[in-house]
């Protein structure tokens, strides 16, 4: 299914990107820096070091050295001077990033996502920042391609999470002129398989409506119902895409909420960027779509 439609532009002042001394970090920043240029926006870049143990301090002469010899190398061969900006932070690293990204557009992080347990899904400070952040946050694995294609895919569910996570990708593909290519992924279901490919269009089409509505857009969304595991359904369609979106609501502490399954999967073998969405605790798609219509957010 294709559908056109129209939502507003957005624009973004300042992009925020947290960086250690880890490959990741570094393709967080390159992403970082290309994006800024795109934008025509202001470039904040954070650079956490953690103090030893004991008495141990941190030379913070020598780490604001080294955070002025990488925006020279990485940021302001590419950005005006005036652009570009950094701080090193030793204090909850994490709440100091998700401050300094309060306003931006986006807070860019590498991810360094291994293993299924809830603790390495990704880093301590990437948990806090997509649970807590009030803007997109960007993960960007080190052997993530920072150019693709030019399409962007977005999980799609009946839940505010997909809501919000379309919205944002039909606004940053009207920007860009990408297009958007909407995933829903449903359960086959044995001998059903009809009836379930049924429901899942039924589905896929209300939750498109509920941000689209019937106005036209500059932008194509290709939305599609497919069978599948979702995190394995879109990892396969964002193969050589430029980013992969999907929502993220806010539940507190609860280890699965601070990244749905989905989200988890996408962050530990993405190909491309993953942009996740957070979900306003009201938004205009919870008005729009009734609650008790509404699934588990990925």
């Amino acid at each position: 299914m294709t559908v056109t439609g129209a939502l507003p532009e957005q624009e973004s002042p300042r992009i925020v990107v947290g960086v250690d001394d880890g490959p990741a970090a570094l393709a967080a920043l390159r992403w970082a820096v290309a994006e800024a240029g795109r934008r025509q926006a202001d470039l904040r870049v954070l650079r956490g070091v953690r103090a030893g143990r004991g008495d141990a301090e941190v030379d913070l002469a020598a780490a604001t050295a080294d955070l002025e010899a990488l925006l020279d190398k990485e940021c302001r061969s590419e950005l005006s001077a005036e652009r570009v900006s950094g701080q090193v932070i030793t204090n909850d690293v994490g709440h100091e990033l998700v401050t300094a990204a309060s306003g931006a557009r986006l807070l860019v992080l590498g991810s360094t996502v291994r293993h299924e347990t809830v603790a390495a899904l990704v880093g301590s400070v990437a948990r806090h920042a997509t649970e807590h952040a009030s803007c997109p946050v960007v993960l960007v694995r080190p052997e993530a391609s920072l150019s693709g294609d030019g399409r962007i895919v977005v999980g799609l569910d009946t839940s505010l999470g997909g809501a919000e996570a379309l919205k944002w990708a039909v606004a940053e593909g009207a920007r860009t002129g990408s297009p958007v290519t909407a995933v829903y992924a449903y359960e086959p279901g044995g001998s059903g398989g009809a009836d379930a490919r049924v429901a899942a269009e039924d589905e896929l089409e209300m939750s498109v409506r509920s941000v689209i509505g019937h106005r036209e857009l500059p932008v194509s969304v290709d939305a599609r119902a497919v069978p599948g595991d979702p995190g394995e359904v879109l990892a396969e369609l964002a193969l050589g895409a430029d980013l992969m979106v999907v929502g993220h609501r806010r539940r507190g502490a609860v280890a699965r909420a601070l990244l749905g399954s989905v989200a988890r999967h996408c962050a530990r073998t993405a190909t491309c960027p993953v942009v996740v969405v957070p979900t306003p605790a009201a938004s205009l798609v919870e008005r729009l779509v009734p609650r008790e219509q509404l699934a588990e957010p990925y």
